[in-house]
């Protein structure tokens, strides 16, 4: 026979368990892409002559070694 309201016996978590977990789960994914924002930032900073070069280039199609 079926306990509770589930058949064998398991137990639906609460409302606010779920909450809390989706919660959790969306707290370490912003904390991931901030990470990953950081580094990026990071390349970007580094790399910044040769991201204006290809932006000049690519995008605006000024040739190489135009002022």
């Amino acid at each position: 026979m079926a306990q509770g309201p589930r058949a064998g016996g398991q137990k639906r978590k609460s409302l606010s368990a779920l909450i809390r977990e989706q919660l959790e789960a969306l707290t370490r994914e912003k904390s991931e892409l901030e990470e990953v924002t950081e580094k990026i930032l990071t390349i970007m900073q580094e790399h910044s002559g040769t991201l204006s070069k290809w932006c000049r280039e690519e995008l605006y199609g000024v040739p190489s070694g135009t002022p």
